[in-house]
């Protein structure tokens, strides 16, 4: 058969021919040329928008490194602490710095055992919120649910299963509980959480905030927090992208740890008064319009950090990737970036946990795998360097490249044998 012929065929063709028909009618080019317009008027304004996060957080010069000749706040390893890790944190710090761990009800119990023998185990304030009380391994677990007012309950199921929750655990039924909707009904922690911490610590200067995903590397982050004045309204974190209706603003990604001084905490916290001092409002998170963002949002850290810059006028500091969102797997860094201290690190698998701990507390373990030799080789130079990182207040930066793991090894053994990070 010949090709004019088989052409003849096809233009002839029902399926076909009514096809062509369809797209010569008017109305169809109509809703096409609308379908087009509309999406070039959705890309022009995405590409607005990023303007004006780019404006608002105009990104760090590479030539501008923040670094201080810092000192070790947790006492270095050595044979005579070697059964007594938590000797070797001094207790003055904690004095100024409370630490605050968010779980839940629906959450493995697991997680939060590895957490308190490991991350949190030499934290001797540590304050444990949650959606119950509860008392683990003699840590007292704090409802910060409890007081919250009906408003959170009316027209909104995901605040109905605090209640729900509660039922299953007075009829002793935990393999009734729901995981997804305890991590919905995580949101509202936030804001009661931060109330809870500032009332029950009312000499601290410095807030963290954690979940039982979340590992900390406490010297790196005590020594970044003595090189900053609590008087100051700071709020610290992994940055992420927020949007409120076309409002964008830039928040701290919860899982990799969030930062308030006790001045940015004051602020979020402060209520109006009269002309005599009596409050004229309620707390922050009675406030009807807090109680209707966190119905209509999906991450509480989100709110937190939109009432943080929308109230108290607080604006986050971008420190990624010291603050990382993600696993050791996940580490993603180059040959400009390997000398940042890690601050912290995000949904490490439970086993991990101690494992890390063990050798961060021990001599240096080096009979770790491929795996773990990217988190040795960073950690490596972060005990031996000062916390240095972009601290301006920034837009989430481009992620590093990550290497091929035989790379990777050359990065590492250069870095540790070779290379010296400045001081």
């Amino acid at each position: 058969m010949s090709s004019k012929l088989l052409n003849t065929c096809w233009e002839h063709h029902p399926l076909l021919s009514t096809g062509i028909q369809v797209l010569r009618s008017r109305p169809v080019r109509v809703f096409i040329l609308a379908v087009v317009v509309a999406l070039s008027i959705v890309w022009l304004l995405n590409i607005a928008r990023l303007s004006s996060i780019h404006e608002q957080y105009p990104p760090v010069p590479r030539e501008r490194f923040y670094h201080w000749n810092t000192k070790p706040v947790v006492t270095p390893y050595s044979e005579v602490y070697a059964g007594t890790p938590c000797k070797r944190f001094p207790a003055n710090v904690f004095e100024t710095v409370q630490v605050v761990l968010k779980t839940g009800m629906t959450e493995e119990p697991q997680r939060l055992l590895t957490h308190l023998k490991s991350v949190t185990k030499c934290i001797p304030n540590l304050l444990i919120v949650s959606d119950h009380d509860d008392v683990v391994n003699d840590h007292k677990i704090y409802d910060v649910l409890a007081k919250l007012p009906a408003s959170y309950g009316e027209g909104n199921p995901d605040f109905e299963t605090y209640h729900t929750q509660k039922a299953l655990k007075d009829s002793d039924n935990i393999t009734q509980y729901n995981t997804e909707a305890g991590w919905k009904l995580d949101r509202f922690k936030f804001l009661p959480m931060v109330y809870t911490a500032y009332n029950m610590s009312p000499k601290a200067q410095w807030f963290v905030f954690i979940e039982t995903d979340t590992y900390i590397f406490w010297d790196n982050l005590f020594r970044l927090l003595s090189q900053f004045d609590s008087s100051v309204p700071l709020y610290m974190g992994s940055p992420l992208h927020g949007d409120n209706h076309g409002e964008d603003y830039i928040y701290a990604y919860g899982g990799s740890g969030i930062v308030l001084s006790r001045a940015a905490t004051h602020a979020l916290l402060e209520r109006k008064t009269d002309k005599n001092g009596a409050y004229i409002e309620d707390e922050l998170y009675e406030q009807e319009y807090w109680v209707g963002m966190l119905k209509n949002s999906t991450y509480g850290e989100s709110i937190l950090g939109y009432a943080l810059q929308k109230k108290a006028g607080v604006k986050l500091n971008g420190f990624y990737p010291m603050f990382h969102p993600m696993n050791p797997e996940s580490l993603k860094f180059s040959e400009e970036n390997l000398c940042t201290p890690i601050i912290s690190l995000h949904k490490l698998r439970s086993e991990k946990y101690e494992v890390l701990w063990n050798w961060e507390m021990g001599p240096g373990n080096t009979q770790v795998g491929l795996d773990d030799l990217r988190l040795q080789s960073i950690i490596r130079e972060t005990n031996v360097n000062p916390a240095y990182s972009l601290l301006e207040p920034s837009r989430i930066p481009p992620p590093a490249q990550k290497p091929h793991p035989e790379r990777l090894a050359q990065l590492v053994s250069r870095s540790v044998n070779q290379r010296k990070c400045p001081h």
